[in-house]
């Protein structure tokens, strides 16, 4: 009996044993299969878009003091004044008017940004997408001026992947104070005034409204009948924010 037992218990342990490696088998490959990772991983761009909204309101201030110096242009037309830093346009020459509509000064400032975002957002590549590619597609811009401000609406158009997983950046949006529109407004009705009155500089017909919103106009003669004029809001440049609007005049007749 007391061998019966004994051949009873070994079978019992006998049995929990194979038991036991059968489950600890079908754990081990169990645990092989939930470690096979996805060939599709998920790329969090939430940091991306948020330095992507810096870096287009730095470009954006930088485009509009950049571009309010040469008169609303990033690539300024013939006629010109040369300078070393800067180009000027002619608003007047010989008898023509020649100042930009206020939606060509908005594509030049896309203009700008678009050459210049690239600029801003490569520290980001380097630093914070290691291991990462980023291809850099064709970028979109729109801008708008209003009496106090701009609304630039930028798509990067830019793609980062790693693997086999893909992610498209998302548009963006900026709305930043300016009063670029104003200055160009009172630059207009300068030229306009001319047109009426060849020859003539009508300081009266404009020194209410530059009074008004606090803006300054200086004059500067370059040569014989051409003069450079200076615009500039008096209160912006008192905070260091300014920026100067300038173009050049040749109120002369042919």
């Amino acid at each position: 009996m007391r061998f019966k037992g004994q051949v009873t218990m070994y079978l019992i342990l006998g049995i929990s044993l194979l038991i036991l490696i059968v489950i600890g088998i079908y754990l081990f490959s169990g645990s092989k299969t939930i470690s096979r990772a996805p060939t599709e991983m998920t790329i969090d761009l939430s940091l991306l878009q948020q330095d992507m909204k810096y870096c287009l309101k730095s470009t954006t201030e930088e485009g509009i003091i950049y571009n309010s110096r040469q008169g609303g242009y990033y690539h300024v037309p013939s006629p010109r004044m040369i300078t070393l830093s800067h180009d000027i346009p002619f608003y007047f020459y010989q008898e023509r008017f020649l100042v930009p509509p206020l939606n060509v000064t908005e594509s030049e400032l896309c203009s700008y940004i678009i050459d210049h975002f690239s600029r801003c957002m490569n520290n980001y590549h380097e630093s914070k997408l290691e291991g990462f590619t980023v291809t850099e597609n064709t970028p979109s811009c729109t801008a708008k001026f209003s009496a106090e401000k701009v609304n630039i609406f930028f798509t990067p158009n830019l793609k980062v992947s790693k693997a086999t997983t893909i992610r498209t950046t998302q548009p963006v949006f900026v709305e930043m104070e300016t009063r670029f529109a104003q200055l160009h407004k009172i630059a207009l009705k300068l030229n306009l005034d001319l047109v009426l009155t060849p020859g003539k500089i009508c300081m009266s017909c404009i020194g209410e409204e530059l009074r008004a919103q606090n803006f300054k106009m200086t004059f500067e003669n370059i040569r014989e009948g051409a003069i450079l004029v200076n615009l500039y809001d008096v209160s912006a440049f008192t905070k260091g924010e300014g920026y100067q609007y300038q173009f050049v005049l040749d109120p002369q007749p042919k």
